[in-house]
């Protein structure tokens, strides 16, 4: 189903560190791990789920505090949302074996995944992009919680031609 009714079909998706065996498992080796399995997840409580539609586009934003933190580095199209995450398919999200990890209650299958060259820090963006306009830019990252948020084509557009402006 395309979401041309839905004029939300632009979103930042956050990954955030998470906790493995060995400590700190930064946000990008998250991103890199379920990126090159073609596969997202939604937890329950993840924000603006319910307007993720197929040919949504996503842009990833790594939160956290290690490599590439507090950037945008990739972009992709949502394939399919389903209406679970099939047990047998989690080790497509997270290694099981190290990772400590909620069962997400949506798998969304991607393609056309692009890395930026080189990642763009958000405050390069933050002042020109609309959906920040009306927030705090003092404590700009509350208004990026809860996994999942919608911003104008023209956000994802700035982005995206910003991105490729890096050196």
């Amino acid at each position: 189903m395309k979401n041309s009714k839905n004029k939300h079909c632009h979103f930042i998706a956050v990954v955030s560190d998470m906790e493995a065996q060995f400590g700190a498992l930064p946000a990008i080796r998250v991103l890199k791990y379920r990126l090159n399995n073609h596969v997202w997840g939604l937890n329950e409580g993840t924000h603006n789920k319910q307007d993720l539609l197929g040919d949504s586009r996503l842009v990833f934003y790594l939160g956290g505090r290690h490599l590439h933190s507090q950037s945008f580095v990739a972009t992709a199209l949502v394939d399919k949302v389903h209406n679970n995450f099939p047990r047998f398919e989690l080790p497509k999200f997270v290694d099981e074996s190290k990772w400590y990890y909620t069962i997400p209650s949506q798998k969304v299958d991607l393609k056309n995944i692009e890395w930026f060259e080189n990642p763009l820090k958000i405050k390069d963006v933050l002042a020109k992009m609309a959906y920040f306009k009306h927030k705090d830019q003092n404590k700009w990252w509350f208004s990026l919680q809860g996994g999942l948020r919608k911003i104008a084509k023209s956000d994802y557009d700035l982005i995206k031609a910003e991105s490729s402006k890096m050196i």
